[in-house]
Protein backbone atom coordinates (compact mmCIF):
# COMPACT_ATOMS: atom_id res chain seq x y z
CA UNK A 1 0.00 0.00 0.00
CA UNK A 2 1.27 3.74 -0.77
CA UNK A 3 -0.33 7.09 0.36
CA UNK A 4 -1.65 9.02 -2.46
CA UNK A 5 1.11 11.26 -1.96
CA UNK A 6 3.57 8.90 -2.71
CA UNK A 7 1.59 7.52 -5.90
CA UNK A 8 1.77 11.10 -6.70
CA UNK A 9 5.39 11.85 -6.36
CA UNK A 10 6.22 9.17 -8.66
CA UNK A 11 4.01 9.71 -11.48
CA UNK A 12 5.11 13.01 -11.35
CA UNK A 13 8.66 11.64 -11.42
CA UNK A 14 8.48 9.96 -14.92
CA UNK A 15 8.48 6.64 -13.11
CA UNK A 16 7.41 4.06 -15.59
CA UNK A 17 4.44 3.44 -13.47
CA UNK A 18 1.17 1.99 -14.15
CA UNK A 19 -2.24 3.40 -12.67
CA UNK A 20 -5.30 1.18 -12.88
CA UNK A 21 -8.54 2.47 -11.68
CA UNK A 22 -11.43 -0.12 -10.57
CA UNK A 23 -14.34 2.50 -10.23
CA UNK A 24 -17.41 1.99 -12.66
CA UNK A 25 -18.01 3.96 -15.75
CA UNK A 26 -20.66 5.83 -13.70
CA UNK A 27 -18.35 7.15 -11.54
CA UNK A 28 -15.72 8.15 -14.05
CA UNK A 29 -18.57 10.19 -15.47
CA UNK A 30 -19.66 11.34 -12.20
CA UNK A 31 -15.92 11.89 -10.28
CA UNK A 32 -13.79 11.93 -13.48
CA UNK A 33 -10.87 9.68 -14.80
CA UNK A 34 -7.20 10.10 -13.49
CA UNK A 35 -4.82 11.50 -15.99
CA UNK A 36 -3.05 8.93 -17.17
CA UNK A 37 -4.88 5.89 -15.66
CA UNK A 38 -6.46 2.92 -17.13
CA UNK A 39 -9.67 1.77 -16.49
CA UNK A 40 -10.93 -1.62 -15.90
CA UNK A 41 -14.05 -2.09 -14.13
CA UNK A 42 -12.99 -4.22 -10.97
CA UNK A 43 -15.56 -7.24 -12.21
CA UNK A 44 -13.50 -7.28 -15.64
CA UNK A 45 -10.03 -7.56 -14.13
CA UNK A 46 -10.14 -11.21 -14.66
CA UNK A 47 -10.88 -10.45 -18.22
CA UNK A 48 -8.29 -8.46 -19.08
CA UNK A 49 -5.48 -9.37 -17.22
CA UNK A 50 -3.39 -9.86 -20.18
CA UNK A 51 -3.62 -6.28 -20.98
CA UNK A 52 -2.41 -5.30 -17.27
CA UNK A 53 1.90 -5.08 -17.57
CA UNK A 54 3.41 -7.01 -15.19
CA UNK A 55 7.18 -5.57 -15.84
CA UNK A 56 5.96 -2.28 -14.43
CA UNK A 57 4.89 -1.34 -10.89
CA UNK A 58 1.09 -0.99 -10.69
CA UNK A 59 -1.14 1.16 -8.55
CA UNK A 60 -4.59 0.84 -8.49
CA UNK A 61 -7.16 3.00 -7.14
CA UNK A 62 -11.09 2.89 -6.59
CA UNK A 63 -12.76 5.57 -4.46
CA UNK A 64 -11.90 4.39 -1.47
CA UNK A 65 -9.75 2.01 -1.42
CA UNK A 66 -11.92 -1.39 -0.89
CA UNK A 67 -11.88 -2.05 -4.43
CA UNK A 68 -8.18 -1.69 -5.01
CA UNK A 69 -7.63 -3.92 -2.07
CA UNK A 70 -9.87 -6.58 -3.53
CA UNK A 71 -8.29 -6.15 -7.41
CA UNK A 72 -4.46 -6.17 -5.96
CA UNK A 73 -5.00 -9.30 -3.82
CA UNK A 74 -6.79 -11.10 -7.26
CA UNK A 75 -3.28 -9.81 -9.22
CA UNK A 76 -1.15 -10.89 -6.76
CA UNK A 77 -2.67 -14.47 -6.40
CA UNK A 78 -1.97 -14.68 -10.41
CA UNK A 79 1.70 -13.85 -9.89
CA UNK A 80 2.25 -10.25 -10.16
CA UNK A 81 4.45 -9.00 -7.53
CA UNK A 82 4.78 -5.15 -7.73
CA UNK A 83 1.18 -4.22 -7.00
CA UNK A 84 0.65 -1.15 -4.78
CA UNK A 85 -2.78 0.08 -3.43
CA UNK A 86 -3.26 3.62 -3.49
CA UNK A 87 -4.57 4.60 -0.05
CA UNK A 88 -7.47 6.54 0.38
CA UNK A 89 -8.33 6.24 -3.26
CA UNK A 90 -9.85 9.18 -5.67
CA UNK A 91 -11.36 10.80 -2.38
CA UNK A 92 -7.33 11.19 -1.33
CA UNK A 93 -6.55 11.93 -4.47
CA UNK A 94 -8.55 15.28 -4.77
CA UNK A 95 -7.26 16.07 -1.42
CA UNK A 96 -3.68 16.72 -2.51
CA UNK A 97 -2.16 18.13 -5.46
CA UNK A 98 -1.72 15.12 -8.05
CA UNK A 99 -2.24 14.45 -11.70
CA UNK A 100 -5.25 16.01 -12.69
CA UNK A 101 -8.93 14.47 -12.85
CA UNK A 102 -10.59 14.97 -16.19
CA UNK A 103 -14.07 15.12 -16.74
CA UNK A 104 -16.07 13.91 -19.36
Amino acid sequence: MVTVQEACALLDGGKDAWLLDVRSDEELEKDGRLAGSQHIHITQVPRHMDEIPRDRPLYIVCASGLRSTIAASLLQRQGWDRVNVVLGGLSGWNSIRCPEVSYP
